[in-house]
């Protein structure tokens, strides 16, 4: 007997919240695995990523962290990714009319 063959979808974490939403909302019919997650390197921030994997119940198995491919491949750990969106979100800057339109109070810092 053949190994089973996994699907994965391929998402990049630049992409909007809404839009990853739509993306695998298209791919829903198909059998996946999990999810592949590129371009962690280069977002601002892996909530909107996270929140529609979530939403979704679709598992992140991979995470791709540059552009050396398969050497920037890695599983998907959790307390890496906590790790990374906490450093991601201490290195936003707020800027100052967002910062006073919420009554001057930030959620840290």
């Amino acid at each position: 007997q053949s190994p089973r063959i996994k699907n994965y979808l391929t998402l990049s974490a630049t992409t909007q919240s809404s839009v990853l939403n739509d993306i695998i909302n298209a791919f829903s019919h198909l059998e996946l695995s999990g999810c592949i997650l590129t371009k962690t390197d280069e977002t601002n921030s892996l909530g909107g990523a996270i929140s529609a994997l979530i939403r979704h119940q679709l598992p992140l198995a991979y995470v791709c962290n540059g552009q050396q491919v398969p050497e920037d491949i890695s599983l998907a750990r959790p307390n890496t990714l906590v790790k990374q969106a906490s450093e991601l979100m201490a290195n936003e800057q707020l800027e100052p009319q967002t910062v006073s339109s919420y009554g001057g109070l930030a959620a840290y810092g």
